[in-house]
């Protein structure tokens, strides 16, 4: 066995960092979630360069991180490049401090776009390989994530009404730095054998020509995708519609808790339903959802509606990372999980975020049906899925896919 893959280490061992890391990189996206483009509006960036800023990582992850991930796998060392991913976001975050200019800014905002959206799935290939060889409960790994997402969200908050917009880089380089430490625990590589099986970029071919695992991804991707309006102007239409800002800040943290505990409790949801009726599960829940706020329900309706995302959210992506972990094979773990993250945190979400402008300019509430209509879309493939052919289970390590 090489030394350093993944199940080199104790299972609880793998367990334990693997929640150490999605505790620390969930701290990140806590903070620059809802934070960051503040810190861009307190520098004076207008909001057009604002919103391409934002923007450009969801749309740049689409080929780049595919591309990232095909190398960690065939360089066959995964933590090596999540640690020098790390470090180019450490330096494109400190940059800002040093003034560098506009086109240096530029560049460097680039370079992060390329860096921060492969960092997770890279990661998320340590926690598979756990999935599959050890039985490990990736849905209790994971929850750690969403736990601290909450408490990053709450004390970013605090410190920013403490010490204003400056503050919020700080926080971010310090999440960054954190994750760093924790990689250093992470296991060198995910794949296991002595000599693994080559990777080529022929793979991704390979990967993408098997039917049942394309239906997978765009399954998901669809299903994802139509949360578009709700990530883009829930918030716009509950505090336009009465709710102040702490009402407002409170459903979103009901989503996830709602998410926390469908993490938890996964392994039962597993045993229950499978992974291919989990979802069906999120795509029967996200159509109703969708459906629901299509209404403009009051308060009394939204609290539950959002408990709703433990579902629409959680059960698509445990049924779609548990089916990956026992499918795919770990020598292109990183390599499917790249595709992955581009087809439902990329391709998918990028387009219904731009839909959901017009969508929501003309119909306001009423763009979540639209968003139902394509929950239904995902639901029907969802269907189709549980009555795939089986892959291969792993696939055929020499790359008959």
């Amino acid at each position: 066995m090489a030394e350093g893959a993944a199940d080199s280490l104790p299972a609880a061992r793998l367990f334990q960092r693997m929640s150490m890391f999605y505790s620390a990189s969930f701290l990140i996206a806590g903070i620059y979630g809802p934070f960051f483009p503040l810190w861009l509006a307190g520098e004076g960036y207008s909001p057009t360069l604002a919103a391409i800023i934002l923007a450009l990582p969801m749309f740049v992850r689409i080929a780049a991180t595919p591309m990232l991930t095909l190398l960690a796998d065939v360089l066959g060392n995964h933590r090596a490049i999540i640690l020098a991913l790390l470090a180019l976001c450490l330096a494109c975050f400190s940059a800002p401090l040093l003034r560098p200019g506009i086109v240096g800014l530029a560049i460097l905002s680039a370079a992060n776009c390329v860096a921060y959206p492969a960092i997770t799935p890279l990661a998320e290939t340590f926690a598979l390989a756990g999935v599959h060889r050890f039985g490990l409960d990736y849905g209790r790994m994971r929850m750690w994530g969403s736990m601290t997402f909450v408490l990053a969200n709450l004390a970013g908050g605090a410190m920013l009404a403490r010490f204003g917009t400056g503050v919020i880089l700080e926080l971010i380089l310090g999440g960054m730095a954190l994750t760093f430490a924790v990689s250093l625990l992470l296991p060198l590589a995910s794949d296991p054998s002595d000599q693994p099986a080559r990777v080529q970029v022929s793979d991704i071919g390979l990967l993408l020509a098997n039917p049942r695992y394309t239906l997978l991804l765009a399954t998901a991707a669809v299903i994802q995708g139509s949360h578009g309006v709700l990530n883009a102007f829930a918030s716009v239409s509950w505090h336009t519609g009465g709710l102040s800002q702490g009402v407002v800040g409170l459903l979103w943290a009901t989503g996830v808790v709602a998410e926390v505990l469908m993490m938890a409790f996964a392994r039962r949801g597993l045993v229950r339903f499978g992974t291919a009726g989990l979802l069906v599960v999120g795509g029967s829940a996200a159509l109703l959802r969708w459906i629901a706020l299509g209404f403009d329900p009051p308060l009394g309706l939204l609290l539950p509606l959002q408990l709703l995302h433990g579902l629409s959210f959680g059960a698509t992506h445990i049924g779609a990372m548990n089916e990956l972990a026992r499918t795919v094979p770990q020598r292109l773990s990183a390599t499917s999980q790249g595709l992955y993250a581009a087809a439902t945190a990329g391709i998918a979400p990028g387009a219904t975020v731009l839909l959901s402008g017009p969508l929501y300019t003309h119909l306001g509430t009423h763009a979540y049906w639209v968003m139902a209509a394509i929950a239904a879309v995902g639901l029907w493939m969802a269907l189709k899925f549980r009555v795939q052919p089986q892959m291969p289970a792993p696939l055929n390590r020499e790359g008959a896919v």
